[in-house]
């Protein structure tokens, strides 16, 4: 993980780390004095410039913060402004100078950008085996073509479906429906791969994202065996978590298209957020129609 990614997956998905409603104000903005990581703006319309830094927070950082306050408030006189500053790790030390300047401070751990990182279905190019840059790595995580199939080759995308362990292993853990649902699930994702990608780093079960023109894979569907890894019974069955969908940037005429669909075919459980599809006791014709309408709407995403 290179603080180029650390930025990307902040800039992509604030709320999962902050914990708080951002818009997306502008990114890398420069002027004689540097350039800001990332500008959000908040619920209150004020601006919140946030400096990244991989690992332990440096002394400099502070005074880059300063700068680029004073470049914010000459570029928009009008607005408020705040500071950030997220690190790894925070010295107490540094974390007091940084509050009496009114900077605030967000220790967020490596695990965590890993942790979001597998939920979304990130993956770090830095760590392939072909090194790209970040845009380049976020292009072809984002191209249903492929972008280059050279570079692609080692391009793993945090374990994917094509992962004969990870699929025997989820398999093995279904009961006769869900392995019956789940192995024609995941054949047809092999002639869907350009448009999706599994990761299997969710919970117990996988999560399946979906390709979007505009803001890359999004989580769409989740799927769960009928135990967990540690062995206890849980309930076996397809999730749709709308509400991670539409935080990723899905439209929601999309989600909502997708989940009527859906549901004209089994009745849901569960809210609308995140509404679900028992495995048992499905008839092989609704098995077959269900897969046939994720796989359609999969190619749908894609011009979307």
């Amino acid at each position: 993980m290179v603080e180029k990614e650390m930025q990307e997956l902040l800039w992509r998905y604030p709320e999962r780390f902050l914990n708080e409603p951002l818009q997306r104000f502008k990114k890398e903005i420069s002027s004689d004095v540097g350039r800001a990581d990332l500008v959000f703006e908040d619920r209150h319309g004020r601006l919140l410039i946030i400096e990244v830094k991989r690992g332990k927070l440096p002394r400099g950082a502070i005074d880059q913060l300063l700068d680029y306050f004073g470049m914010m408030k000459r570029k928009f006189p009008g607005k408020p402004v705040e500071l950030m500053v997220v690190a790894n790790v925070i010295p107490p030390e540094r974390q007091l100078a940084c509050e009496n300047r009114d900077i605030e401070c967000r220790a967020i751990s490596e695990k965590t950008f890993r942790d979001v990182a597998a939920e979304v279905g990130y993956t770090f190019g830095s760590e392939s085996k072909v090194a790209m840059p970040p845009e380049a790595r976020l292009a072809s995580s984002g191209r249903p073509d492929a972008l280059n199939r050279r570079e692609t080759a080692n391009w793993s995308y945090s374990r994917a479906a094509q992962s004969l362990s990870d699929v025997q292993d989820f398999l093995s853990r279904c009961d006769e429906e869900g392995n019956r649902f789940f192995a024609a699930l995941f054949e047809a994702q092999k002639g869907a791969s350009s448009q999706t990608n599994i990761t299997w780093n969710h919970q117990s079960g996988f999560s399946m994202q979906f390709y979007f023109r505009r803001i890359g894979f999004a989580p769409v569907v989740w799927g769960f065996p009928a135990k967990n890894r540690e062995g206890k019974s849980i309930r076996q069955r397809l999730d749709f978590p709308f509400d991670f969908s539409v935080r990723a940037g899905v439209p929601e005429a999309f989600v909502d298209e997708f989940g009527a669909a859906l549901s004209s075919l089994v009745p849901f459980s569960g809210g609308g957020k995140r509404p679900s599809i028992p495995i048992a006791a499905l008839q092989s014709q609704e098995t077959a129609r269900i897969i046939e309408t994720i796989f359609e709407f999969a190619i749908k995403s894609s011009t979307k």
